[in-house]
């Protein structure tokens, strides 16, 4: 998770036409530039992005340092660190680093009575602490559905607490989604050569997988009954390549402790929903993690415990209508012993024989949906 300020970027919002004013009135009094200390800082302050898995699950933590406003490099990774989970009755089991900043460790299997926290320990000698808290015995996810509107596809998840213990939530998703080339490509170029390509040298079909990076989360406090109904999650517009041919979403679902359910709320309003004059005004984000050497440090990040929830949908291309996704692709016939090597220079490629001396070529693009976009050809296991 990258966490940047933007404050000081809904501040120059707010009093930007007062800005445009004071240019009309005065051009030479106001061409003066201005780099606000916040964009020139170089303070760099650790992220911790987890939770602490109490199901059969894996529990993964991702360290970083955050990144100033001016800085376009992403963040860096925090390597070499010691991460322990610690319970109040005495349990310890420590996270195994991965590489790149993540640490993971197997099924933790904790006692929903016991409370939990985080102790990390870095390569600069700092020690971080997260204050105990306990695990939350998140409810079962009721519903992931989809309504198609006049602009695209709206995907919602439902819950509810049946023992009205829980109220606040948050969600996360990982999407998958098949794509095809505009051609169907049955030849392959080897060595110059024009060849029948083999059935798994395929380049019609391509996949994508991505991970949600948007805070969502919904409370039911206030209700008289524990309900989430139809909390949007991810809207898909109309002609998007997403729904093509087929797409699955995986929602999970964590329950937040009141506490939890402020700090992620209030991380979205500040990170997410800033930069109209309506918008909230930027406010500070505290976590429940402190620098024990050194408290005045800030640190990002929330720790909760809790087992994870997941449903996951399937949604086909022939299950909506009016969905003109298609590729701008021509093709043009040749005779093979011409092809090479004119024609692929120019950046065609063959995909079809027809008769026993003559190709069609496309762009390389229209028959290989490698180039098209950031997908390739490994078929997800739970693909159907």
């Amino acid at each position: 998770m990258t966490l940047r300020s933007r404050s000081i970027t809904h501040y120059f919002r707010l009093f930007w036409p007062y800005l445009m004013l004071c240019a009309a009135l005065s051009p030479l009094s106001c061409i003066q530039s201005y780099t606000p200390p916040a964009i020139k800082g170089t303070h760099t302050y650790l992220v911790v992005d987890g939770f602490i898995n109490s199901g059969p699950d894996s529990t993964i933590f991702n360290l970083s340092n955050s990144t100033s406003l001016g800085d376009s490099l992403p963040p860096a990774p925090e390597t070499g660190a010691q991460i322990t989970i610690e319970g109040n009755g005495g349990f310890s089991s420590s996270l195994t680093e991965l590489g790149n900043g993540r640490y993971g460790a197997p099924a933790l299997f904790l006692d929903p009575s016991q409370q939990y926290r985080v102790a990390i320990q870095t390569v600069n000698g700092n020690q971080y602490l997260s204050t105990y808290v306990p695990v939350q015995q998140t409810p079962a996810i009721d519903s992931v559905s989809w309504v198609q509107q006049p602009t695209g596809v709206q995907i919602y998840v439902s819950t509810h607490d049946p023992n009205n213990l829980v109220n606040d939530y948050e969600w996360q998703y990982a999407e998958s989604y098949e794509y095809h080339s505009a051609f169907n490509s049955a030849l392959t170029v080897v060595n110059g050569a024009i060849e029948y390509r083999l059935a798994n040298q395929s380049i019609y079909d391509c996949w994508v997988n991505t991970n949600s990076t948007d805070i969502f989360v919904g409370s039911s406090a206030g209700l008289s009954q524990k309900v989430i109904f139809e909390q949007p999650i991810l809207f898909i517009p109309t002609s998007s390549v997403k729904l093509s041919v087929e797409y699955s979403i995986l929602v999970k679902q964590l329950a937040l402790t009141p506490d939890a359910y402020a700090f992620w709320q209030n991380l979205k309003a500040n990170t997410q929903e800033l930069g109209s004059i309506l918008g909230p005004l930027p406010s500070e984000v505290a976590g429940n993690i402190q620098c024990v050497n050194d408290p005045a440090l800030p640190v990002l990040g929330y720790i909760s415990a809790g087992n994870l929830q997941q449903s996951r949908i399937f949604i086909f291309n022939d299950q909506i209508s009016n969905w003109p996704y298609y590729y701008y692709c021509t093709d043009s016939l040749i005779y093979a012993g011409a092809y090479y090597p004119h024609f692929y220079n120019l950046g065609y490629l063959p995909f079809q024989p027809v008769g026993a001396f003559q190709v069609l070529i496309a762009w390389a693009s229209c028959s290989d949906c490698r180039l098209i976009g950031p997908g390739d050809t490994s078929k997800p296991a739970f693909w159907r």
